[in-house]
């Protein structure tokens, strides 16, 4: 995986889907959710990055659908919040 500066990435598991977040120290964020018998494959998900926002919708088969938001920023003394 390749990604200019620091990064950050977690996987949660949350029952049938994992929440997948990766997020740079110069303020790009990617968000993916996934079935959980899927492996996370971080290319794609490096290839997503994108400034300060991102967002993903899993439709479920019996209507309905997951949905993951990420905001990421700067602040002054040079931390973040995502």
């Amino acid at each position: 995986m390749v990604v200019d500066g620091l990064y950050g990435g977690l996987v949660y598991d949350v029952g049938r889907v994992k929440w997948i977040i990766l997020w740079t120290t110069d303020c790009m964020v990617a968000t993916k959710i996934i079935p959980t018998k899927n492996h996370v494959v971080w290319e794609d998900i490096v290839s997503i990055l994108q400034p300060y926002d991102s967002s993903d919708n899993l439709p479920l088969s019996c209507g309905g659908a997951f949905s993951a938001e990420a905001h990421i920023h700067a602040n002054g003394d040079g931390s973040l919040n995502l």
